[in-house]
């Protein structure tokens, strides 16, 4: 159930520029999740052409929302956002004068480093938001951001298969296709519900299904995956060959990252070699979730540690406050809350 409406989350993109090439709400003010937690914050991702131009106009209209980086002027906002960590740059915890208790989370990126992360998963951070269900407010303005965004859940696609059994369920490859970019995120140690993903995917199985059924009914995958309508199970082919045609699917960051972590003697110099006697060996779903996490825990990392800078000292303790007061909770058994 959508807790915010479209039109209600559409009416609050007039407080911003109108440049914005994409933009997209998301997060569990935005859709339920099973945590017993009402969320005021929502969550938005503004893609844009020119960051400096963007951060100059919402510096003059939105001067408040920015820490104190904002006195060094929108060119070095800019250069701050797309030089460290996920090429993101967010401004959070921003309370809406509108007579609701609604604050406001809100990245801007780059349309051309969030078509990077999409294609390539050089950090997942908002790629893998998009493996997820989330509301277009701003619809993608290119037709090769749209082509992204469709590469990107046919990687989490693959990616997912290399890490399922022979046989699975629906609702296990929509789980394992949400926990991509959390798993490795060191704030899943400490600092998130521990049922995140299982809260996002199961009130929105069908979300997920619309999302993802045309690739796994394309042609593409005829050969490679069947539904078994007695059973409700999902098959897979999980020969030396298909494994292979996932892994060459898979984004090239990870492929690199599977390359340089176990390539250790670096006798084997192709790629597509190498990915072949990954695809004969038992440990290929290691190797593979291994390689993710490696991307998940440096961006998850370096943005915290630069959400210090963008949101303020103040601001971020607070933040992490609260996301720490919604894990402790959801540990505590049901009979005792």
């Amino acid at each position: 159930m959508c807790l915010q409406s479209a039109a209600y989350l559409k009416s609050l993109l007039k407080n911003f520029p109108s440049k914005a090439r994409f933009v997209f709400a998301y997060g569990s003010a935005v859709f339920k999740q099973n945590n017993g937690f009402k969320n005021n914050v929502i969550d938005l991702l503004f893609a844009v052409e020119n960051p400096i131009e963007w951060h100059r106009s919402n510096i003059i209209q939105n001067s408040s929302h920015y820490s104190f980086l904002k006195y060094f002027g929108p060119d070095f906002i800019a250069k701050f956002q797309s030089n460290f960590a996920a090429k993101c740059y967010y401004n959070t915890l921003i309370p809406l004068n509108d007579g609701t208790n609604n604050m406001i989370k809100y990245g801007v990126i780059k349309e051309e480093d969030l078509i990077e992360d999409l294609l390539d998963w050089n950090s997942l951070y908002i790629s893998g938001r998009l493996h997820k269900p989330v509301k277009f407010l701003v619809e993608p303005q290119s037709d090769t951001l749209k082509k992204a965004l469709q590469i990107n859940l046919q990687s989490a696609v693959h990616l997912s298969l290399l890490l399922l059994n022979e046989t699975f369920t629906e609702e296990q490859l929509y789980l394992t296709i949400a926990a991509t970019s959390y798993k490795g995120d060191f704030r899943m140690t400490f600092g998130e519900d521990k049922n995140k993903v299982q809260n996002i995917v199961k009130p929105h199985i069908d979300k997920f299904r619309r999302i993802y059924q045309p690739y796994l009914e394309s042609e593409a995958m005829k050969h490679l995956l069947t539904f078994n309508s007695s059973t409700q199970l999902y098959v897979q082919n999980l020969s030396s060959g298909v494994l292979f045609h996932h892994l060459s699917m898979l984004p090239k960051t990870v492929q690199y990252m599977i390359y340089v972590k176990y390539n250790k003697s670096r006798r084997i110099l192709d790629l597509d070699e190498y990915l072949m006697i990954i695809s004969k060996s038992y440990r290929c779903p290691y190797y593979v979730q291994s390689a993710v996490n490696s991307i998940v825990r440096y961006s998850s990392y370096t943005q915290t540690v630069k959400g210090f800078f963008t949101a303020g000292v103040l601001k971020s303790i607070k933040y992490a406050s609260a996301k720490i007061f919604k894990m402790t909770k959801s540990l505590i058994p049901e009979h005792l809350k």
